[in-house]
């Protein structure tokens, strides 16, 4: 995107960020993923033992849930701003009965170095203000301890996200979100809400961990018809009256922002319904807390053993990456479909861009590139520098430049317009004759016979090379030269590498 703003990136002092810069990528990969992954399951295990299921009798359900959560699906890249929540708010519980301790403090400062603040940070931090205003208003007495606690959680999110919070209230650059158009990206239409609050109650949401809670739902209707203990029942109905109002603030989102657009242009900086980055931890506490009642019936304990393997079950099959590696550690015995199941060797396939690169043999930094039909990511992982990309805050005024390469696409495509006007996070080199939301691999039969891409605004900043998953059968007309085309057998894809200019 020929650079960005500083702030525009994620912040350095963080230590999803930071493993990166240690190790090479697969590897710190792997570590964040091991790691989160443990980190939801001693959060959440910690959680229910020392603050909703104390009774040895009641461990099989701490244990159970505990290994349940910790294979919810989750964007590795957030850190564990969603699995991260069960540790969070135990620290905060301990805070809040003033039984903390110095793993606590450790717990509430480091908690904002590995998750983010706008996916989730901003959220925690007003859910534990919520409990100390409760309590405040109940006990008629302020607990400092706690007070404390979140404050330190807030500094130190200020501390992380300081570039961040400085662009913004000094305005320091105009994002391309300033023209988001929230006509097109959330109709007024109270069908379309009512379908958002039913698919994010169903199903959470993806960026939070995705899974299906449906089960948990029947498990939670059952303990509160069966159960006659109040504080049991009063349990059970504030976590669902809490999934259901999240759950609609997310749906009616919309209305919310309509009603603001006049008045201030914050709601398109920053999304406000990202409560949702809560719902994984209270789903699982209401299913703790409902097979507690379970566990109280005659032969409750292979009940609760049953309810916890079908639910730790479709957990898992809401997990793509755990499918995907079955998939592939068994012969593909799921049969997913191929480009579903691409492994990272593949995915990335740093011998066949190492080959484009010498192939080129000019200095990366000299000339850019765009990509037709896969990720800018993965030219981006190989040292290219291109000038399409992914990404959720940049410059206005380069979207509006980018846009020249594709306004000739986008005219004969409504949608891929709309899409790209209203939002335009995804500065991709589009194609009206192939999908955007489609990986192309080698054995595609897919091909572009009409581009329309704008070679000569492309070449205006400074594009020398399209590189593309598909042909593009009239790179004549538009004024590319296809200089060779590229195919390793790790590899996902055949990349036909195209020049403005004809090889020397």
């Amino acid at each position: 995107m020929n650079g960005l703003p500083r702030s525009a990136m994620r912040s350095g002092i963080n230590l999803e960020v930071l493993s990166f810069v240690v190790f090479e990528p697969f590897t710190a990969y792997t570590i964040n993923y091991l790691l989160i992954h443990l980190i939801g399951f001693a959060g959440m295990y910690l959680l229910l033992k020392k603050h909703f299921l104390p009774n040895p009798n009641q461990q099989v359900i701490v244990w159970g849930t505990a290994l349940a959560f910790s294979v919810v699906s989750t964007y590795m890249v957030h850190g564990i701003s969603s699995l991260g929540q069960p540790l969070y708010f135990y620290a905060i519980l301990n805070f809040r009965k003033n039984k903390f301790r110095l793993s606590d403090w450790l717990i509430v400062v480091l908690f904002p170095i590995y998750s983010f603040l706008v996916w989730a940070g901003f959220f925690s931090v007003i859910c534990a203000g919520i409990i100390l205003i409760y309590d405040w208003i109940n006990l008629k007495k302020l607990n400092q301890a706690l007070l404390a606690a979140i404050l330190s959680t807030g500094l130190v999110y200020s501390l992380v996200e300081f570039q961040l919070i400085y662009s913004f209230f000094s305005k320091a650059y105009t994002s391309h979100r300033t023209e988001f158009n929230y006509d097109l990206l959330m109709p007024l239409k109270s069908g379309i809400c009512f379908r958002e609050t039913f698919i994010s109650f169903i199903k959470t949401y993806y960026h939070a961990g995705e899974f299906f809670t449906i089960f948990i739902f029947i498990i939670a209707l059952i303990s509160l018809a069966a159960d006659k203990k109040f504080h049991q029942k009063r349990k059970i109905i504030s976590l669902l009256l809490t999934i259901l109002g999240i759950c609609l603030f997310h749906g009616f989102y919309r209305f919310f922002v309509q009603g603001l657009a006049s008045v201030t242009e914050l709601p398109k900086a920053f999304q406000f319904d990202r409560f949702y980055f809560l719902l994984p931890m209270i789903w699982y506490l209401l299913f703790a807390i409902s097979l507690d009642t379970v566990l109280r019936w005659k032969n409750g304990f292979l009940l609760t053993i049953l309810a916890i393997f079908i639910q730790l079950s479709i957990t898992l099959n809401s997990n793509r990456e755990f499918l995907v590696n079955l998939d592939k550690m068994f012969g593909n015995p799921l049969s997913l479909p191929k480009e579903k199941t691409i492994s990272y060797r593949a995915f990335y396939a740093e011998n066949q861009f190492g080959a484009i690169r010498d192939f080129i043999a000019i200095p990366q930094a000299d000339y850019r590139v765009i990509c037709v039909g896969f990720h800018p990511a993965i030219a981006q992982y190989n040292g290219f520098y291109t000038l399409d990309s992914y990404q959720n805050n940049y410059l206005l005024g380069y979207k509006h430049q980018f846009r020249k390469i594709i306004e000739n696409e986008l005219a004969v495509d409504k949608k891929m317009k709309e899409y790209f006007d209203a939002w335009g996070c995804r500065a991709y080199a589009f194609s009206h004759e192939i999908r955007a939301d489609i990986l192309y691999h080698k054995t595609s039969k897919a091909a572009i016979n009409n581009s329309r891409l704008n070679i000569e605004a492309f070449k205006q900043m400074n594009g020398k090379y399209v590189l593309s998953s598909v042909p593009i059968n009239n790179a004549g007309e538009i004024g590319l030269v296809q200089e060779k085309v590229f195919d390793d057998n790790d590899s996902f894809w055949k990349i036909y590498l195209y020049s403005t200019t004809t090889k020397n």
